[in-house]
């Protein structure tokens, strides 16, 4: 089952879901959050990844864009490496973000885990660098543009725990 960060719940490596906090956003305010994250699946799984959504009515070009994990620093901020060179996500569109070094092959992997086949629906892209991956222990995630301006929120969740 599929559990938006917008409900503030998420998932993480061992399948609990967690609570999210997303911070304020320093610098411009956009339409674009981190809707969704998940360290890790565990073997047989995926890598890292994590989802974005424009809510906006406008297309955003995110070209130069970077993410960096629970630092928040856009020293760390690694770039992201669109599908197809396209770095426009549009209003209502989602995109997926996986942690590899090899999106050629992780990025098919990451369908065959969730869906089954590669979604015609959400576009996946890849990041990949040293010190950024997210811990299972708990983590976070915010975008920077080409600037170093923040552009979305700071978003962070704690290790999950079992419903009781």
């Amino acid at each position: 089952m599929r559990l938006p960060l917008h409900r503030l719940v998420a998932i993480v490596a061992i399948g609990f879901p967690v609570c999210l906090t997303a911070g304020p956003v320093i610098g411009q305010v956009t339409s674009i959050s981190v809707t969704e994250a998940m360290s890790s699946s565990g073997v047989g799984g995926t890598a890292d990844w994590w989802e974005i959504t424009n809510y906006g009515t406008s297309s955003l070009d995110m070209a130069g864009w970077k993410m960096d994990d629970n630092s928040f620093s856009f020293a760390a901020a690694v770039p992201l490496v669109f599908p197809g060179g396209v770095s426009t996500i549009n209003p209502g569109e989602t995109m997926v973000f996986v942690e590899s070094a090899a999106p050629g092959t992780d990025i098919p992997n990451f369908w065959n885990f969730w869906t089954g086949s590669q979604s015609s629906a959400v576009r996946a892209g890849s990041y990949t660098g040293s010190g950024v991956g997210l811990s299972s222990a708990g983590d976070g995630i915010v975008l920077f543009n080409g600037s170093g301006v923040e552009v979305t929120p700071r978003v962070t969740f704690e290790i999950g725990r079992a419903h009781v």
